[in-house]
């Protein structure tokens, strides 16, 4: 099991990220997030930035009450950019144990997934009839990763897990 810990700052709060990739996450409690490696029919993932955003990010979200990690996957690529996953494809590549320094924080111990799949389906991006920015997205190569996200060795852990993964989808 490959296990890479960093410590990380996030809106003014400090924690260690640990990244496990055990696929396992029937014992995990307080899963709070997951982002999804999704490949299309070209072998490519896709990146979205929201709408007014500088950053770059895979499909995902936090996990709203009541809702599965899987259904929160899904909505979220299709809310967020038009796309549509084949549900059966998603497997787990692996996931970060985060533990605030602040003793008081409220989140306390947490876990984001993270986890790889098929699209189905790349739908065009309505104009927003308000006026508003759609969200972008990008289609990359697993290669250029680390040029929109750069997230160090764990980036670059998940990247390997998703290029093994990736043989499941041609």
């Amino acid at each position: 099991m490959k296990r890479i810990i960093n410590e990380s700052n996030w809106k003014g709060e400090k924690y260690i990220m640990e990244w496990f990739s055990e696929t396992n996450y029937e014992s995990l409690a307080n899963i709070t997030q997951i982002y999804g490696v999704e490949f299309d029919k070209e072998g490519k993932i896709c990146l979205i930035a929201l709408a007014g955003e500088p950053t770059w990010s895979l499909m995902g979200g936090e996990i709203e009450k009541g809702k599965t990690w899987k259904q929160t996957l899904i909505e979220n690529a299709k809310k967020l950019a038009d796309i549509e996953l084949d549900e059966k494809s998603i497997i787990p590549l692996g996931y970060i144990k985060v533990t605030p320094k602040n003793k008081d924080n409220p989140l306390g111990v947490h876990y984001l997934l993270r986890v790889a799949g098929k699209i189905l389906k790349v739908n065009e991006q309505p104009k927003d009839k308000y006026g508003g920015t759609p969200n972008e997205r990008v289609f990359i190569s697993l290669d250029e990763f680390p040029r929109y996200c750069p997230w160090g060795k764990m980036g670059q852990a998940l990247m390997d897990k998703a290029k093994d993964a990736q043989q499941n989808f041609k």
